[in-house]
């Protein structure tokens, strides 16, 4: 909606959404998939409303930041009222704040799901009964396992009346409500390739979709490729976009995926990757396995990731930084094993305009004046790359300690620690993690040189 990035945030017990035997989906999932066809004839069309469900909702687990502002940017809210919503501390954490927030509680609906009592501030509002009385005075909820029209109508009627009941109101408030002013501003014009995923995931990837171009992102590819056409399309695409969103499950589907990532990779874009939190990599064939571990991946409720994708382009989109008026010394701290990546290294940052320094390689120089030579870099230099790609792990820890050691001896901390890989993820585990360090893949030394021009 125009005020609002989503028109419905259901909120829901995770208990009520199991799967139970002759189901194939979740009791809330059903009852949503027909909510929402209704909702697209009433309305016109599918991309007249949004929905936010958080589908990865589980047990106990508490609410996450990104939940919270999904719920923030909802116009209404659809409960679905149970024993088990009453119970659960974050339905009615969910509740409240909604209520504390919204202008009106006519953005509030209700489906119970079996008989329970409102809560005291809901008394007045209609709840829309999905359950009834069986003969013995016991509650039986309509639709258990499965929709049945022929002996429970009820059921329909009543998905009738509430999708027509929330299309009244979107309407309203798009009616009531100004243009709507995306997270971006309008100051985007970035185009964004969004991956096609396997069928799991395809609710996730519209939710995303919705999103970009709800806040100005031109987004690739416009339409499903044909088998014969897919390679072509792909590469065309990513030659017109400047970042590559991927969203990944356990199922490796046709390889596709593996497929738009490593062409995403070919044409040299800035990748981020999302699966989700609960996502049991466990029994993964070896190859998909190593894409859900890439450092590209980030693991979060889908909310924080297309945060991070904003984030992201408004750093692509950001201009270069003049290199600094001031002098910077970068010292390239390599192991004889990398000295061609340490050229290549020091040619980038001659191309920059930023000094240098190399550790001291003299076959004649006794050890002490090796170290020596070693802790006056560390102390002195604005900044540390340590070129790593043939070199041990132990080495790299080494230095790593050295870095640690020095620091009471500078004036000010290291502005930047950037270790410099041909190849990630490392295949061995950096066992120290120090502040203001970074894991980049050569070439690309962005992240670095922001770094040391911010600072």
């Amino acid at each position: 909606m125009p005020s609002k990035l989503h028109d419905i945030f259901v909120s829901y017990a995770w208990v009520d959404n199991q799967v139970v035997p002759g189901a194939k989906n979740g009791w809330v999932t059903t009852f949503m998939d027909g909510l929402k066809a209704n909702l697209a004839k009433k309305l016109g069309r599918t991309d007249m409303y949004d929905v936010w469900m958080d589908l990865e909702l589980r047990g106990n687990e508490p609410i996450t930041d990104g939940v919270f502002e999904a719920l923030n940017k909802s116009s209404c809210i659809l409960i679905f009222l149970s024993p088990a919503y009453l119970e659960s501390e974050w339905c009615c954490k969910e509740l409240s704040a909604f209520v504390e927030d919204t202008d009106s509680l006519e953005n509030i609906f209700i489906v119970e799901i079996t008989e329970c009592q409102k809560p005291k501030n809901l008394s007045d509002l209609r709840g829309y009964q999905l359950w009834r009385k069986d003969a013995k005075g016991l509650p039986r909820t309509y639709a258990s396992p499965i929709p049945d029209p022929q002996r429970e109508p009820e059921y329909f009627q009543l998905l009738d009346d509430l999708s027509r009941d929330i299309a009244s109101r979107i309407k309203l408030l798009s009616s009531n409500s100004s243009t709507e002013k995306p997270i971006s501003d309008g100051k985007y014009n970035a185009t964004i390739f969004l991956a096609e995923t396997t069928s799991d995931l395809k609710e996730q990837r519209n939710q995303v979709l919705r999103f970009l171009e709800q806040n100005q992102f031109k987004v690739l590819p416009k339409k499903n490729y044909t088998f014969l056409e897919k390679q072509a399309a792909v590469v065309r695409d990513l030659k017109d976009s400047q970042l590559f969103v991927q969203l990944l499950s356990e199922d490796p589907g046709d390889q596709y995926p593996q497929f738009q990532f490593e062409k995403a990779q070919e044409t040299n874009l800035p990748l981020l990757l999302w699966h989700s939190r609960n996502l049991t990599i466990k029994g993964v064939e070896k190859q998909h396995k190593k894409l859900l571990e890439s450092e590209f991946v980030i693991t979060s409720d889908l909310t924080t990731f297309q945060n991070e994708i904003v984030n992201k382009v408004n750093l692509l989109l950001s201009p270069t930084p003049e290199p600094p008026d001031i002098d910077v010394i970068v010292f390239v701290n390599h192991c004889p094993d990398d000295e061609g990546l340490a050229t290549e290294i020091k040619e980038m940052l001659d191309k920059e305009g930023v000094g240098y320094s190399l550790p001291m390689r003299n076959a004649n120089s006794s050890a002490a004046e090796v170290r020596k030579n070693l802790e006056e870099n560390l102390t002195f230099c604005d900044a540390l790359v340590i070129p790593f790609d043939k070199a041990p792990s132990n080495w790299l820890h080494e230095q790593l300690m050295q870095c640690l050691r020095i620091r009471s001896k500078r004036d000010t901390p290291i502005k930047v620690i950037s270790v410099c890989a041909k190849n990630l993820p490392l295949k061995d585990d950096i066992r120290i993690k120090l502040p203001k360090m970074q894991l980049l893949k050569y070439p690309d030394l962005e992240d670095f040189f922001q770094a040391l021009y911010h600072e």
